[in-house]
């Protein structure tokens, strides 16, 4: 039950990176991906009797995704800013 959770945010994630074009979106993805993978690592860690160790990395792995989250969000932003759309062809369109 508890790894379905993980499966579920996994799939989701990797759902969100297939299916958007948006910045956004695919932060989110990659974000849903790393919640489901750092899930996965604490459930079996708590249910293996290494709970300490399940606990810190789920904790730096969800500093990071966040970290992450909050500085591709910021790309995104100053992406619709300068050229009005926040889709990953813009990317390519900045240098000109």
């Amino acid at each position: 039950m508890t790894f379905g959770l993980s499966l579920a945010l996994g799939l989701l994630g990797l759902a969100c990176l297939i299916g958007k074009r948006g910045l956004p979106g695919i932060f989110l993805g990659i974000h849903l991906l790393l919640l489901g993978a750092t899930a996965a690592v604490v459930i079996s860690g708590a249910s293996s009797g290494f709970s300490e160790d399940g606990r810190v990395f789920g904790l730096f792995a969800l500093i990071v995704g966040l970290a992450q989250v909050v500085l591709g969000f910021a790309l995104a932003a100053r992406l619709f800013l300068l050229k009005g759309d926040e889709r990953v062809g813009s990317l390519r369109r900045l240098r000109n």
